[in-house]
């Protein structure tokens, strides 16, 4: 489904049962919702060259499609059991930044 036009993402978010992405950060803010991902690199080695990243994708542990026909294969044999986003939830919300500080801190008030 399109939902391009859907300007609200904290809402698309916790809607959708699988997030499919590039490169895109939104992967660590979708892994504190402890949901499956996967990741869509079909550009991977011109993006790498070009753009660079912060976090290589392929360290992620997330399912890797590179090409349409991959996609969809691996859409239709992706496991519902499978929580793609838990050790990246683990690795990368530690409690030591300073959204979950004050989140903690405002929810002990």
């Amino acid at each position: 489904k399109d939902v391009s036009y859907f300007n609200d993402l904290d809402k698309l978010l916790i809607a959708c049962d699988l997030l499919v992405t590039d490169y895109s950060s939104i992967v660590l803010d979708y892994s504190l919702l402890e949901k499956r991902a996967m990741l869509y690199m079909y550009d991977w080695e011109k993006y790498k060259k070009y753009r660079g990243f912060y976090i290589d994708p392929s360290t992620l542990g997330l399912p890797i499609a590179t090409n349409g026909k991959e996609l969809k294969k691996k859409l239709f044999e992706f496991p519902d059991e499978f929580n793609s986003t838990l050790d990246l939830k683990n690795k990368y919300h530690t409690g030591t930044n300073s959204i979950e500080y004050l989140t903690e801190f405002i929810l002990n008030m």
